[in-house]
Parts: C-alpha cells; structure tokens; sequence
C-alpha cells in the first residue's frame, strides 16, 4: 500500500509541475505577443520558445539560491542558521495565531491542504457523531473541520472557537449558509469563553492546537467540565517541522494522554492516523462520571 501511495503522490506532483509549466509559458506567451508585438513591433513568439525562456529563467533561479545556500554555509554558518530559524519560527507562529496578510496566507493554505481535510475526517470518524449532538472545535481555523462536521450530523448544534480574528473571519465567509440557519456558531476568543458551559457538549475536539496550548492540563480540564456525561474528547497532533516526527508525535500523544488520566478521563486511546504526508496521533477519551467522581 506504501509504494501505491507513493505512486500516487509522484503522479500528483508531476501533474501539478507540468500544469504551472504549461501556465507559466503560455502567460509568457501572451505577454510577449500582446506588449512586445503590439507596442514594439518586435516578432511574434512561438509556445515551444516560451517554454524554454521559461525554463531558462527557472534554472537561473535554482542556481542563483544553491549558491547563495552554499556561500552562506560554507562563509556564515551560524548567521544562515539563526535566519533559517527565525523564519521557521515566524512561519510557525502565523499557524499558532495567524495575524495580518500572512496570517490570511497561512488561512489558505490550511484550508487548501489536502492532509488537513484527511486529518479532520479521520478525527470526526474516531468521534461517532450523531444528529441532534452538540459538538464544540477549539481552535476551529478556516472552518474546514467545521464543514466536515456540518455535513456528518445534519440536525445539531456545532460551535467553533478560534483566538484568532483572521481565522474567524474566513470560517464565517465558508459557512455563511450554515450560520445563518444556526446551526454553526463561531466564537472569538480562547478557553475562558467555555467558562460556565458545565456539560454542554458531546463531543470535543482539537487539530494541531495542542502544541500551541500554554498548558495542556489546564486545557484538557477545561473541556472536561465542558463535556456532558459519557462525552468524549479527541486531540490529533500531526508534527510539521521538526527532525524526528515519529518521536515528537508519540511524546505529545503520551502528555496528551498523562494529562486526560489526571484531568478523569476513561477509556483513553491513541490512534496513529495514516496520511498522505506526515502521519498524525489523536488521542481520545471518555468523561464517565462514577458516584466517586461527583
């Protein structure tokens, strides 16, 4: 089954190069005939030529930044370093708290990430939605899980909460219909918006917030006295950057899972979510309130 998927992302890629190939020449085509013909009186371009400026200046470019990446290695090592890093860092906090155009890019691209829409079923699918349940998201982004939900239980209620005012903003443009008959609610803001929601919701769940979270302790109690008896919560973790990803995941799953132990919850288990790119770890719980827990 590896090698097939494999084959298929190779196919995938391919197809996507060859398609910006054939766009990017045809672009240069039209330029070329419609500004320098017209405006210049210079000759027409032929599409095959096109395609090989175009591939000229790609290769000029490859060139221009492996030189520049083996000068700096090799003259400014630790200064490529800390730059490489800081870059990774400000990527990664656009994705913890997208602000501002990039925060708007980071947006678009979570929404366009195919692994993130695998990631958000096979969550919803550990979950066994019902019509009629009330579920809450917790870090709900461009509201791409939100949709997946709406579409899986029909008649509910679903809640969405994001501490970000640019994530809010294009979940509501994506569930604008869906809103408007209340079936979605989105709340700005973090967990002291559930404060006073004593058992409210049935389901609960997160993707890629735990990493971001101050304390996951703290949070997980939140949602446990947010869920209503017999709820159940599932934290999916997919690591992006780091050198190990097997390593990180399984150690966010077992502090994940330490601290839903502590917090009271049963029937706790982790699942390894098979992806196309990176595979992920959800792990998930059961709130069962015994006579010695009330």
């Amino acid at each position: 089954m590896s090698h097939i998927r494999t084959s298929k992302h190779f196919g995938k890629r391919f197809f996507q190069i060859v398609t910006a190939l054939i766009c990017g020449s045809v672009a240069i085509l039209w330029g070329w005939n419609t500004l320098a013909v017209d405006l210049f009186s210079q000759s027409s371009m032929r599409f095959k030529h096109a395609l090989a400026l175009e591939i000229a200046i790609l290769s000029v470019l490859v060139i221009a930044l492996l030189t520049w990446k083996v000068i700096g290695e090799l003259m400014l090592p630790q200064a490529t370093g800390r730059f490489s890093q800081s870059v990774r860092v400000a990527l990664v906090r656009q994705f913890g708290k997208p602000q501002g155009w990039l925060g708007h890019l980071a947006g678009i691209i979570m929404a366009r990430r195919s692994s993130n829409y695998e990631r958000a079923q096979l969550t919803l699918d550990l979950l066994d939605l019902h019509e009629g349940q009330e579920i809450l998201e917790f870090g709900s982004g461009p509201g791409v899980a939100l949709k997946c939900c709406v579409e899986r239980i029909g008649f509910g209620r679903i809640v969405g909460i994001d501490h970000s005012s640019v994530m809010i903003a294009q979940a509501r443009r994506r569930l604008a219909d869906e809103i408007a008959s209340g079936q979605v609610e989105l709340r700005h803001g973090s967990l002291d918006l559930l404060a006073g929601e004593s058992g409210r919701y049935d389901r609960i769940y997160s993707l890629n917030v735990v990493q971001f979270l101050p304390s996951i302790q703290s949070a997980v109690r939140v949602f446990f006295e947010a869920l209503a008896d017999g709820g159940s919560l599932a934290t999916t973790y997919q690591p992006r950057v780091c050198a190990n990803e097997q390593v990180d995941r399984f150690e966010m799953a077992i502090r994940v899972q330490l601290a839903m132990e502590t917090v009271g919850f049963e029937d706790i288990e982790v699942h390894e979510l098979s992806l196309e790119t990176v595979p992920a770890v959800c792990v998930t719980g059961v709130k069962k309130l015994g006579p010695h827990l009330r």
